[in-house]
């Protein structure tokens, strides 16, 4: 990682805790832009687009946080019931940090940072309904198990990170939910008609039936 480390940020939770990151564009997203920086290792900082925080009129790291919190209970319970039959997975854990001084971010901004993932990171799939071809079957049956448990209140989507062989560890997941209030979870919970944009609702059923079945039998 090189680059001119001129933006610094105090990570929310940590005494003396700070982040420094690049000027430099290191990615970049719908909703953010993300920078390589260093924290406690290797991370990336992901600052908000502005239309990003008044699309949701609240704070924008507050839609982020609800993700995690669900997102972390599912991958819990999906660990739990499946420990002999698939890889465990689990979500990289976003701290926030408030902005203390930079060139271009306003000062007091709130920004997110996340351990930068080491290996091929994969996009498995989106919130509009993408799989990628010949993807692993894990990931498609998480999707499955967290609407299944749930009662169809939510589908965590938009699986992306890497698979080091033994687990998969994903990082910015997307939650469509199922009640009246669309964006509950940010402006990618795209709500029931996000779920599954791209199947009916019986074929989606029975898609993710033979994916269960798949994992049962690949891994038992």
């Amino acid at each position: 990682m090189g680059g001119n480390q001129s933006n610094r940020a105090e990570v929310i939770g940590y005494k003396d805790g700070y982040v420094e990151f690049e000027d430099q564009l290191y990615a970049e997203g719908t909703f953010r832009r993300v920078y390589r920086g260093r924290f406690h290792g290797d991370v990336v900082v992901k600052v908000y687009k502005e239309p990003y925080s008044l699309y949701l009129e609240e704070y924008a790291w507050k839609a982020d946080d609800r993700v995690f919190k669900q997102t972390e209970e599912m991958v819990q319970k999906f660990n739990d019931k499946y420990i002999n039959t698939s890889k465990p997975i689990e979500f990289v854990r976003p701290e926030f940090a408030q902005i203390r001084s930079s060139s271009n971010i306003p000062k007091n901004a709130i920004v997110v940072v996340e351990r930068y993932l080491e290996g091929d990171f994969v996009k498995f799939s989106n919130n509009t309904g993408y799989v990628r071809p010949g993807a692993e079957i894990t990931p498609a049956a998480f999707s499955h198990f967290t609407y299944d448990v749930t009662n169809g209140e939510i589908l965590v989507c938009d699986l992306q990170g890497v698979n080091n062989g033994t687990r998969y560890t994903f990082t910015d997941p997307a939650i469509h939910s199922a009640g009246k209030e669309m964006h509950l979870y940010g402006p990618s919970d795209l709500g029931k008609i996000g779920r599954c944009p791209a199947l009916p609702p019986r074929l989606e059923v029975e898609l993710c039936l033979v994916s269960f079945q798949r994992l049962l039998r690949l891994n038992g």
